[in-house]
């Protein structure tokens, strides 16, 4: 498999865009705390800002550190497993935004499409995202190819996971105090994928992945991204 031209391209895309939105984070963050009537769910609101604040200066870093690498391949690597943390900064932002909505009556039609953003369409394009980043990842010769069957299954069963989230979700009643956790999630794939970004760099430029490898990724990542959906879900 050969390197595509656009890793690299959008490693320094991706680092501007990461130091943008934790611009955002921050200033959204910083204007949450300094209101004088917070509402209910101030705690999770504050945690997901704070999370995808984090995330986004991490991922600024890393994909500045990944547009300065001369390997192309490690580029490949790179891009595809910070797509995991990324994706989830982002769906953090618009599940902050619905929390803050979640409390005022007139806001309902803002919650409910917030609600299927956050729970159905965000993981089901971060999935997907991945996917196809993980078909520009230089594969090792003789030990097959990524199965593409195995990730848009992966990507089907994270749009049933969402929907099933969304329907059992309105059959119960609201669950406030699992509103932090899905901060958690993204902050932890953060996290990861910066001690993984060092393992990136170690490697030779010629750098090849087994598709095993690629197909373990795809699987946690589809794990992490249910558990985000279902967590939103029940926290909504």
């Amino acid at each position: 498999m050969g390197i595509h031209p656009e890793t690299n391209v959008l490693p320094p895309l991706y680092s501007q865009l990461s130091g943008v939105l934790a611009g955002f984070a921050l200033a959204g963050f910083s204007i949450f705390l300094a209101a004088d009537d917070l509402p209910p769910r101030a705690g999770s609101v504050s945690a997901a800002l704070f999370s995808s604040f984090v995330s986004f200066v991490l991922l600024a870093v890393l994909y500045t550190t990944l547009a300065d690498d001369p390997s192309s391949a490690r580029r490949a690597v790179g891009l595809n497993i910070y797509g995991l943390p990324f994706g989830l900064a982002i769906v953090n932002l618009v599940y902050t935004l619905t929390l803050v909505a979640t409390d005022r009556p007139a806001l309902t039609a803002t919650v409910n499409i917030g609600r299927l953003l956050v729970v159905v369409f965000g993981p089901v394009i971060v999935m997907s995202r991945l996917v196809v980043a993980a078909q520009k990842v230089p594969i090792y010769p003789g030990q097959g190819q990524l199965s593409l069957r195995l990730g848009w299954s992966l990507t089907a069963a994270q749009l049933l996971v969402g929907v099933v989230a969304i329907v059992a979700a309105a059959m119960l009643d609201s669950m406030p105090s699992l509103g932090v956790l899905p901060a958690f999630f993204g902050l932890g794939a953060a996290t990861l994928v910066g001690l993984l970004s060092a393992f990136v760099h170690a490697q030779h430029s010629e750098v090849r992945i087994r598709p095993a490898h690629l197909h373990a990724f795809l699987a946690s990542s589809f794990a992490a991204l249910s558990g985000f959906a279902v967590l939103t879900a029940l926290a909504l």
